[in-house]
């Protein structure tokens, strides 16, 4: 589980222990996965939980392991845009920034 407020830095984190900086957000997401792939471990898919943190932050879960996969950098970072983005949609959120 990837928890943005803890993730992030103490400066991208707003008042009350929210994360709007979706670009932290990303970033922050695909340093979880370097030290992933560091390590041998596949990145596979990631989800968004459909129920806030008690700050309001929307949290992720990296499905992960140490199976063959196929999954560039470039399609994890897609994934990650994209989980983003159907996240902010399911909570109703124009913009996060």
């Amino acid at each position: 589980m990837v928890k943005p407020q803890f993730e992030v830095g103490r400066e991208k984190v707003q008042k009350g222990g929210i994360v709007k900086d979706e670009t932290a957000i990303r970033e922050s997401i695909m340093n979880i996965y370097q030290v992933m792939k560091g390590n041998s471990i596949n990145f596979i898919d990631i989800a968004f939980s459909p129920i806030r943190n008690r700050h309001g932050n929307i949290e992720y879960f990296i499905y992960a392991g140490k199976v063959a996969s196929s999954v560039t950098t470039e399609e994890v970072e897609q994934k990650i845009k994209d989980i983003i983005e159907k996240a902010k949609i399911f909570f109703g959120e124009e913009e996060r920034n």
